[in-house]
C-alpha cells in the first residue's frame, strides 16, 4: 500500500470512529436524552425506530458515489452528517433531534459506500481487505474511546453538548474530504445507474439471502442496544460516568 493511501485509510478509521460514536452514543445514554428532550423513554424508542426505517434509503442514496464520483459521495455523506448535528445545536427540541437522527444516519450510509468505494479503487485486491478491516475498526472504537468521552460531555456540560462537539468534527471532516480526495469526475457512458444495480440485486438470490440476515440481525441488534443502557442503571445504579466506561 502506498504511504499516501495508508495515511487516508488511518484517517478514514478516525472519521468512522467520529460518525459511529454519534450513531451509537443515543442507546447508552437514552435515560440522559430523554430527560434532556423532557420526553418518556417510550417516545424516544419510536424516534430510534424512524430512524431505522427511514435508513433504509441509505443504499438508494449511497449509490451516488457511482453515479457521481467518490468524491462528492465522501462529501455528501459529510455535510448531511453534519447538517444532522447542527439541526440539534441550532433548534434542540425532539422534532429537530429526529430529524438529526435521520441525517447523521444517511450521512453515515452514504460516506460509508462512498469510502469503500474509493479505497477499493484505489487499493489492490491483495491489499483489499486488510485496508477495509482499518477502517471498520471505527465502529468497535467507537464504543470503547467514543462513550467515555461522550459520557465526560455530557457529565461537563448537557446532553446537547456531544452535538455540539461532533458539529466541529463534522465541519474538519469535510474539509479533509476536500483536501485528501482528488476530483474524479464520472463520464456519462461510465455512470451507473441506480435501478440498474437494484435490479441486479433483486435478481441475485444470494443477495436478498443477504439481505434477508442483514435486516434480522439488525433488528435483533437494535432491540438489545434500546434497552441495555436502561437496564444497566435500573438495575446496578450506573450513573453517567459509570456508564461510559
Amino acid at each position: 500500500m502506498k504511504r499516501a493511501i495508508s495515511i487516508q485509510v488511518l484517517i478514514f478509521a478516525i472519521i468512522r470512529i467520529v460518525f459511529n460514536t454519534i450513531h451509537r452514543m443515543i442507546y447508552p445514554f437514552l435515560g440522559h436524552f430523554s430527560r434532556g428532550l423532557g420526553v418518556d423513554l417510550a417516545t424516544l424508542s419510536l424516534a430510534l425506530t424512524g430512524r431505522s426505517i427511514i435508513g433504509g434509503i441509505g443504499p438508494l442514496l449511497g449509490a451516488v458515489a457511482d453515479s457521481r464520483g467518490r468524491k462528492i459521495g465522501l462529501l455528501l455523506g459529510a455535510i448531511t452528517f453534519t447538517g444532522g448535528m447542527i439541526v440539534v445545536v441550532v433548534w434542540p427540541t425532539l422534532p429537530a433531534f429526529f430529524l438529526a437522527l435521520v441525517l447523521t444516519t444517511l450521512g453515515k450510509y452514504i460516506f460509508d459506500a462512498a469510502m469503500q468505494a474509493y479505497l477499493s479503487d484505489q487499493i489492490p485486491y491483495q491489499r483489499r481487505g486488510t485496508a477495509l478491516a482499518v477502517t471498520e475498526s471505527g465502529w468497535s472504537l467507537s464504543f470503547i474511546l467514543g462513550m467515555p468521552f461522550v459520557a465526560f460531555l455530557i457529565a461537563r456540560g448537557n446532553w446537547l453538548t456531544p452535538f455540539q462537539i461532533f458539529s466541529l468534527f463534522g465541519v474538519l471532516i469535510i474539509a479533509l474530504v476536500l483536501w485528501m480526495i482528488p476530483n474524479d469526475p464520472v463520464s456519462e457512458k461510465d455512470a451507473v445507474s441506480i435501478w440498474v444495480n437494484i435490479g441486479e440485486v433483486l435478481r441475485y438470490p444470494p443477495a436478498l439471502a443477504g439481505f434477508a440476515i442483514g435486516i434480522l440481525s439488525s433488528t435483533a441488534n437494535e432491540v438489545i442496544n434500546l434497552i441495555f443502557g436502561i437496564w444497566l442503571s435500573d438495575s446496578f445504579g450506573l450513573h453517567l460516568i459509570a456508564l461510559g466506561g
